[in-house]
């Protein structure tokens, strides 16, 4: 009897310290093992969430952009000149670029607001144009070109270095012309290294043309399909403007170094691009470029150097026989009281009449544009404000509609405004 109770008591202890000193041991460590993995596994999570939220990095965007806008409050009032026409309104931030079409009707303008608007006007003194717009979802237009004809127009994308092409068909509803934008299609993104800055689209839709900022000095020629057409590298460490002649032939590149690059665009019998390469320099600066642009008869060219001098050029020359173009004239601005203090933003226009006996240099400073005639060698007219107080001019575009010269303008109060010439 007392064996058999020393043996119940054997099992029972044994039962005891296996449940509570082995198998406890067992339960307590199983977890400890189970908790790292589990513990790296949240924390991954979360940092791809992070990572892959395309929303916050947009909302900082657009509170870096309203920042702006609040620190330079503009007040938006129409110029008061009397060659002012008209104005392109509607945006909410700077209009950064704009085209506009041979006969004047069709104005397409972009804007860091992630929108472009077009403009269609009955005609040129029309004063409540047709006015649509498309919205640009998580990308800023920096760019904008328009098609001859009127139907299709090409948007550029700095951040993205990427290209939109989008249709434009007119139709007739209840006996009114309204104006459908649609997307056609897109270009590859990362069409350069840095930020594309430039965008020209041929006048026959069958190419165009794009260029960077920075250090990306390359120049690209592209058919719509994104085939690569050519590339032209500057190699002028950075390249400042590209204008394009009114014919579309020509490309004027003003860059770090004092030389003015003149590219030609040559094209096949059915508007292909043939070849993209340098047609002449400029030379006679003695440092870097400021901004150029042509005339609208595309045989001058008038550029501004941080030499503190204008140049005007006669670029109708036997190029292809190497003849250099000729300086028609250099200006010294520190000798003019309206154009010794250049600085900040500068942009240029060009205008020579029909008779080619007079140019005209219109030179903006801030809000403010000095008329400048080369043969009489003085500032003849200042536009005050000719975009609202405290705001600075972006672009400068002359055009030539039914043979008078009309002026194109665009600046950071959110509009293009338009001007007649043919007083002045």
């Amino acid at each position: 009897m007392i064996l058999l109770l020393l043996f119940t008591g054997a099992i029972i202890f044994g039962f005891y310290y296996y449940n509570k000193y082995i198998q406890g041991k067992t339960k307590v460590s199983t977890p400890k093992k189970e908790a790292k993995p589990e513990v790296k596994e949240s924390k991954t999570q979360r940092k791809v969430s992070h990572e892959t939220n395309p929303i916050s990095n947009k909302d900082l965007k657009r509170q870096e952009l309203e920042s702006k806008k609040n620190l330079k409050k503009i007040k938006k009032t129409n110029p008061t000149h009397s060659c002012f026409m008209r104005g392109f309104k509607g945006f909410r931030e700077k209009v950064c670029d704009f085209d506009v079409s041979a006969d004047g009707l069709y104005v397409v303008a972009c804007s860091p607001d992630c929108t472009f608007r077009v403009y269609k006007s009955k005609d040129l003194n029309d004063q409540d144009p047709l006015t649509v717009y498309q919205k640009i979802d998580f990308y800023e237009p920096c760019a904008i070109s328009l098609k001859g004809d009127k139907k299709l127009v090409a948007v550029g994308m700095g951040d993205a270095k990427m290209v939109e092409f989008h249709n434009l068909e007119e139709y007739e509803e209840d006996d009114k012309t309204k104006i459908k934008i649609s997307l056609s299609s897109r270009s590859a993104d990362k069409l350069h290294k840095t930020n594309l800055k430039h965008l020209f689209l041929d006048m026959d839709g069958k190419f165009y043309v794009t260029g960077s900022d920075e250090d990306d000095t390359s120049i690209k020629a592209w058919s719509l399909n994104g085939d690569s057409l050519g590339t032209f590298t500057t190699a002028q460490l950075r390249n400042h403007h590209i204008q394009r002649s009114e014919n579309g032939r020509f490309l004027a590149v003003g860059a770090w170094t004092s030389d003015v690059m003149v590219l030609e665009l040559k094209a096949n019998k059915d508007g292909t691009l043939k070849s993209l390469g340098k047609a002449m320099t400029l030379r006679g600066h003695r440092q870097g470029i400021i901004d150029l642009a042509f005339n609208t008869r595309d045989d001058k060219i008038v550029t501004l150097s941080k030499d503190q001098t204008l140049k005007l050029w006669d670029i109708n020359v036997r190029y292809e026989m190497s003849e250099d173009p000729r300086c028609l004239a250099t200006i010294n601005v520190s000798e003019h009281e309206q154009l010794k203090n250049l600085g900040g933003l500068v942009r240029l226009a060009l205008y020579t009449n029909d008779q080619n006996t007079r140019d005209l240099i219109l030179i903006s400073q801030q809000s403010d544009i000095h008329v400048f005639d080369v043969q009489k060698n003085k500032v003849i007219e200042t536009i005050d404000n000719a975009h609202s107080e405290g705001s600075n001019i972006y672009k400068m575009m002359f055009k030539e509609h039914r043979g008078k010269p009309y002026l194109y303008t665009c600046g950071d109060d959110g509009r293009v405004n338009m001007w007649n010439f043919e007083k002045i």
